[in-house]
């Protein structure tokens, strides 16, 4: 494989990226330890310096009706956790540049979880060029990163009556930008 951009000779893992990415494998190993915010913050954390990343996010959402479950994000010290109630308060049904990304989800990368039924890892890069995610309206009114890395699966949940696991196209994304 060629690379004519010389793009590859930048990867190189250092020694605190091997140990960035054994933090990361332990936090999400269950059966060490138990799933919570605080472990979500630090696993978040663990990815926002490993990518050196301006955030990093997860997000617990249902994309037949853009409704989320749980959104958590750091942003260099800062760290946001909205649970039902504050994800109530959030009021994201009025937020304009969300309206934005709900009407161009189904033909973005955000997607392909959905679309795919398959996990995913991939970035907004691999799909769209420079030039056109400077233009897209997403970008303009929602997302103003140069670029977004998304890591998503599809998670079962139980149904509204909780008698039994249907599975939804539901996504839990970390998303690094």
């Amino acid at each position: 494989m060629t690379d004519p951009e010389g793009l590859m000779a930048d990867l190189t893992l250092s020694t605190t990226d091997i140990g960035s990415l054994r933090d990361i494998l332990d936090l999400a190993d269950s059966r060490s330890t138990a799933p919570s915010p605080a472990v979500v913050e630090e696993l978040l954390r663990c990815i926002e310096r490993l990518f050196d990343a301006d955030d990093a996010a997860f997000h617990a959402m249902d994309a037949r009706d853009f409704s989320y479950q749980h959104v958590q994000e750091v942003v260099g010290d800062e760290a946001v956790v909205l649970d039902a109630a504050g994800l109530a308060a959030w009021g994201a049904d009025d937020d304009p540049g969300l309206q934005v990304l709900r009407d161009h989800w189904w033909v973005s990368s955000c997607s392909l979880i959905e679309r795919t039924g398959a996990p995913v890892a991939t970035s907004l890069r691999s799909w769209v060029s420079e030039r056109r995610w400077a233009e897209h309206p997403v970008h303009k009114e929602c997302l103003p990163y140069v670029d977004e890395l998304i890591l998503g699966y599809p998670w079962e949940v139980p149904d509204r009556y909780g008698s039994s696991s249907v599975a939804r196209p539901v996504r839990r994304s970390a998303i690094a930008t």
